[in-house]
């Protein structure tokens, strides 16, 4: 009786050791068709789906069934396509703001701006304010201009209308330039030296002289150099206003 009882727990103690051997047999088949599943989704190419929500969106409001939404490197290409197609709209209308600045004032004005602006960079320099001059980098406030107006009395003797001209000058360039310039109803001590250069440098009137007989044969003979029209008629007038005015006389 106790051999065949020890046969038996042998037996099921052998069946319990087979059972759980096929178990962890099971297991590990498991284990190797996860890794070979794991395996296989790493060595797949990577795809992007452009399909998204942004664009399917947008292919919903075209109402165009037939739209096909774009790849990603359709939308690629067609970002680089505007900015590029904006950059170059941007240089034309750089040039047309040129153009615009240049047809602002005249011809003539702008040449005594650009001198006036030029005289005052000269005075930067020459005074040691700046060591060079940088094109949007000019300083501007009240007390250069200051030092400006003084500079052109006491030294380039200019009169106050052309330094008022000066003036205008160089407000328009900063302007033009982007440069920062003073605020104009805070200019007061601008507007008080002006007053004094005004009252100062008076202009001299300049001496008038009457036309006798000699001063008028010198201007005609001058004028009958060339026989056209109006040097003819400017002869006549000269000559008929002095026999006019020697009667009266």
């Amino acid at each position: 009786m106790a051999a065949h009882s020890a046969s038996n727990v042998n037996i099921e103690v052998m069946t319990g050791m087979l059972n759980s051997m096929q178990s962890m047999q099971g297991t590990m088949l498991g284990l190797q068709q996860t890794v070979i599943k794991l395996i296989n989704i790493n060595d797949r190419p990577i795809t992007v789906d452009a399909n998204n929500l942004s664009t399917a969106y947008a292919a919903m409001r075209s109402n165009d069934p037939d739209r096909q939404i774009s790849s990603p490197c359709e939308r690629s290409t067609g970002v680089s396509m505007q900015s590029a197609s904006s950059s170059t709209s941007v240089i034309e209308l750089d040039n047309v703001v040129s153009q615009l600045w240049e047809a602002a004032i005249s011809t003539g004005k702008r040449k005594n701006y650009e001198t006036g602006f030029r005289t005052y960079t000269s005075f930067l320099l020459l005074t040691g304010v700046v060591a060079y001059i940088l094109t949007g980098c000019v300083p501007v406030n009240e007390q250069l201009l200051l030092l400006f107006v003084a500079y052109c009395t006491s030294r380039l003797h200019i009169s106050y209308s052309t330094i008022k001209l000066y003036l205008c000058g160089i407000r328009f360039k900063c302007l033009e330039l982007n440069i920062d310039y003073p605020d104009l109803t805070k200019l007061r001590r601008l507007k008080a030296i002006l007053n004094g250069v005004k009252r100062t440098y008076k202009t001299k009137p300049k001496p008038r002289y009457p036309i006798t007989f000699d001063i008028l044969k010198k201007v005609c003979l001058w004028l009958r150099q060339d026989s056209s029209y109006e040097d003819l008629l400017l002869e006549t007038m000269c000559t008929v206003a002095f026999l006019v005015f020697f009667k009266m006389w």
